[in-house]
């Protein structure tokens, strides 16, 4: 793989896209996330009904014009290039000037190739460009293709739609059969969008290319460059193992260093592949990456926004401090979203303060009337895969109770707290331990159920909160002294609202009363003590003399055979008088 700049190829043309440009603008994107049947076979890959697909497409691309989105994306092997040719046939469908639109096409051979490119070159002051040797490549039949498709303007002034091709490097080597290996034409170069040097950068990495991206390589002659330059990378894909480590490691080498954003975009995972059954038995992970310092999440504006996003299915987590991610749910196709850009320039800080993308609209297809459709939200699946389980619990599943205030509620009810220090804020979005995206990438979050490396974490806990609900605190035998009083007198865990919630408080007696509860599953004595010692740090030390706080446990795998840790009945002394009624009330 061969790193070219575009200004090398097209020295000619002034470049100017919104997308690149240093400034406070929000980018806005349009993304399809495409549900479709993947075919392939010796001579094609692609979609097994194109004709069909052509007209969603250019349902979508006349769409994203129309909402006149600074980047428009498609993934790896899906645009039709019956599509490329509407836009390309007529001047009222090109990109607006500005705008990038960057199309992964299905499969193509040399020879369509050289025809596209003396159908259209000059044809409407469009010109076809491609770096790569394509017609000499033993045993090879089919190229992959990533299109650019942008106006620039040429030296004489001249606005031209340029369209410019990329073809994959690297064959895929986790699908199921090495048929792309066998048939796959290796492209040369990488190209590397930018206005100017001191522009945002802008790469697209088709699919497997991944394994052997190296963003150092991009600048061989000045070491340290890729650490700090902005770039936007975009990793299109047709890929049924998303989280493969090669995959994981090449978002991780990215997001190590400054300035950096990574679009992954996948094909949906409720698509399906002629030939291979449940080619996309795992969940799709289409998402947005980006580095930044900025995202907190302690205010309630930051709080309404994932809570927005959230209802319009894109999910957010976080890896570590500074990286941040936001996961498309594979039941929606057409996202249209807004972004700050990796590197603005020289602006205040308030100004320049990142928040993640806000996601403005959510389509899906209308099949009859063959068009994308707004819909105001979507559903996270928490509902159906509580139903799966079959949990009698209401209170989880109220629809009275926020998606954050669900994660909250479970995790507190578990002890399922942040892996980092804990207090009297720990129910801060990134303090939640099932906000945290693992090196494994595996999506532990209670109320997105799309991922299944998470289900079984998922069920675990899920399952904890009801077996308090329905086995412990149903049974007076097996409430500590320090709760007697709720004996008979409480429902299922939930968090104490008086004035706003209390959320270091979950379980509440019918008169008020209020209590810290969890339930641990299979634990040891001293696993249940240092759990009670742990909910201890919920509060303030001068505040514990009168705290109700219980830890249950089962100590071996008995049916109904629970035990528990539980701080102790305040003591009464002449010394230091109590107020009774706040030991009981």
């Amino acid at each position: 793989m061969t790193y070219i700049f575009i200004d090398e190829i097209l020295n000619d043309y002034a470049i100017d896209l919104e997308i690149l440009k240093r400034n406070t603008n929000l980018n806005s994107i349009s993304l399809l996330q495409h549900k479709g049947v993947f075919h392939f076979d010796d001579n094609f890959f692609g979609n097994q009904n194109s004709e069909a697909e052509s007209i969603k497409f250019n349902d979508f691309l006349s769409k994203a014009r129309a909402n006149n989105s600074s980047l428009v994306i498609t993934p790896e092997y899906s645009c039709p290039w019956a599509s490329v040719r509407n836009i390309l046939d007529d001047v009222n469908r090109f990109p607006n000037r500005g705008k990038l639109w960057v199309l992964g096409c299905e499969s193509i051979t040399p020879e369509e190739v050289v025809t596209f490119q003396e159908t259209y070159n000059g044809l409407g002051n469009i010109e076809v460009v491609y770096n790569d040797v394509i017609d000499d490549a033993p045993g090879g039949v089919l190229l992959d293709p990533c299109l650019y498709i942008f106006k620039a303007n040429n030296q004489e002034g001249q606005e031209k739609l340029i369209v410019l091709i990329q073809f994959k490097s690297q064959h895929m080597g986790v699908w199921n059969n090495d048929l792309e290996q066998q048939k796959i034409i290796s492209g040369e170069h990488l190209y590397i969008l930018r206005n100017s040097e001191d522009s945002i950068n802008l790469a697209t990495v088709i699919c497997s290319d991944a394994m052997i991206f190296n963003g150092a390589a991009i600048f061989p002659n000045a070491p340290g460059f890729w650490d700090t330059r902005p770039f936007i990378i975009l990793s299109i894909q047709m890929n049924p193992k998303p989280s493969h480590s090669v995959f994981r490691t090449f978002r991780n080498n990215i997001l190590e260093k400054s300035n950096k954003d990574v679009i992954s975009l996948n094909w949906s995972s409720e698509g399906s592949a002629t030939g291979i059954p449940n080619f996309f038995a795992h969940y799709c992970k289409s998402n947005i990456a980006i580095t930044t310092e900025h995202i907190i999440n302690e205010s309630p504006l930051e709080e309404k926004l994932i809570d927005d996003n959230h209802n319009k299915g894109l999910y957010y987590l976080y890896k570590k401090s500074g990286i941040h991610n936001f996961y498309f749910t594979p039941e929606i196709e057409f996202f249209y979203l807004r972004i700050r850009k990796p590197a603005v320039g020289l602006t205040p800080l308030p100004v320049n303060r990142r928040r993640g993308p806000k996601l403005e609209e959510i389509y899906t297809y209308n099949e009859q009337l063959e068009i994308f459709e707004p819909i105001p939200n979507t559903t996270d699946g928490f509902r159906d895969f509580i139903d799966s389980i079959q949990i009698q619990s209401k209170n989880i599943t109220s629809e009275g109770l926020s998606f954050l205030d669900k994660e909250r509620l479970i995790a507190l009810t578990t002890g399922e707290l942040s892996k980092f220090k804990t207090g009297s804020n720990w129910y801060i979005v990134n303090k939640l331990k099932s906000f945290l995206l693992e090196d494994t990438e595996a999506i532990k979050r209670y109320t997105v159920t799309f991922d299944n490396d998470g289900k079984e974490y998922r069920t675990t806990q899920i399952g904890r909160v009801e077996d308090l609900n329905l086995n412990i605190l149903t049974n007076n035998d097996l409430f500590p002294d320090i709760i007697a009083s709720f004996k008979d007198n409480c429902n299922e865990v939930m968090f104490f609202n008086k004035n706003g919630m209390r959320y270091n408080y979950n379980l509440v007696s019918n008169d008020d009363q209020i209590a810290t509860v969890a339930f641990i599953g299979h634990k040891s004595k001293a696993d249940a003590q240092q759990m009670l010692y742990k909910l201890t740090k919920l509060f303030p030390a001068e505040d514990l003399s009168n705290k109700r706080i219980v830890v249950w446990y089962k100590p071996n795998m008995i049916a109904n055979n629970y035990a528990y840790a539980a701080t102790d009945v305040p003591r009464i002394t002449l010394e230091k008088p109590t107020n009774i009624t706040s030991i009981t009330k």
